[in-house]
């Protein structure tokens, strides 16, 4: 989801959003796992992700979780795809 810089990946998520319209119209049911949550949580709260101890690694990825989220949304909207996260 992310890239080195830890930058959102998002002509990626644009394909990947596509590729999935393309299975839903073929009445398949599609989960998705990922990660990114604490890289996007770093690049928001403008912080090094190096050297995090758990506890801190948690809260930034509490608020990287909404970030990531917020990802989704917007470039599977543009698909006209509905998401959840469970």
């Amino acid at each position: 989801m992310v890239d080195r810089k830890g930058k959102p990946k998002k002509l990626w998520l644009k394909e990947f959003a596509k590729d999935i319209k393309s299975l839903l119209n073929k009445k398949k049911q599609i989960v998705i796992v990922s990660s990114g949550a604490i890289a996007l949580g770093c690049e928001y709260l403008q912080i090094n992700k190096k050297g995090l101890k758990i506890d801190k690694s948690q809260a930034v990825a509490s608020i990287g979780q909404i970030e990531l989220m917020d990802f989704y949304k917007k470039t599977f909207d543009k698909s006209k795809i509905k998401i959840s996260q469970i």
